[in-house]
């Protein structure tokens, strides 16, 4: 028995799945949606219809993550930067954001990571050595995948590589709007620092670094 999410299907027996869910599957193979026996993690009913305690969401003990080094250049990896860009426009307008693209990530040398749940890439994270410094660059989870500690498995591999570099210091830019990410970085044990590198003030960046 497995927990694993499934984004669409039929089972055996013909009943319709929802478009994406988590469950635990015996029997069965995801990727296809013929699944013989599951219980939904989202809701109160099996796929058989029959009514059964809710489950919890599940966690991120129960969702096995991978991270490991991918090049900013590869399709899957361009794929997530896409799409967080739209995602940073969307928030703050284009001209009030530094999409760095995945040829100036890969010119720079930049250590990028990719997070992989069931060899499917669900989040990327990237630091970039500077002078004295290290930043943290073009961080992304997919949506279905937040909530399971995927980014801050990213960023301890980040720091990680950083500390490996013998750098002393880390930092990061991100907006004001993301809530989420603000709560990671200083649970993580970042805090504000002064403006750095090229950037230039503005109302929605927040600057913020660690000592390693």
């Amino acid at each position: 028995m497995r927990f694993c999410r499934v984004d669409k299907g039929t089972n055996y027996l013909g009943n319709k799945l929802p478009k994406a869910f988590w469950g635990w599957f015996t029997e069965s193979k995801p990727e296809t949606g013929m699944l013989h026996h599951a219980t939904l993690a989202s809701g109160d009913e099996s796929i058989y219809g029959t009514a059964r305690k809710p489950m919890l969401p599940p966690t991120s003990s129960q969702v096995e993550v991978h991270v490991k080094q991918v090049l900013p250049t590869h399709e899957n990896v361009v794929a997530l930067i896409e799409k967080l860009n739209q995602y940073q426009i969307a928030l703050y307008g284009r001209q009030m954001c530094t999409l760095e693209p995945p040829e100036i990530l890969e010119k720079n040398q930049a250590f990028m990571v990719g997070a992989f749940v069931n060899e499917t890439l669900v989040g990327i994270g990237a630091v970039k050595l500077l002078d004295g410094y290290a930043e943290v660059k073009r961080m992304y989870v997919e949506e279905n995948y937040r909530g399971l500690s995927i980014a801050g498995k990213i960023l301890q591999a980040l720091e990680a590589y950083a500390k490996q570099q013998h750098v002393k210091m880390i930092c990061l830019e991100t907006g004001n709007q993301h809530f989420s990410a603000l709560k990671l970085y200083k649970k993580s044990g970042y805090q504000e620092v002064e403006i750095f590198g090229d950037y230039k003030p503005n109302q929605i960046s927040i600057f913020l670094g660690k000592t390693l």
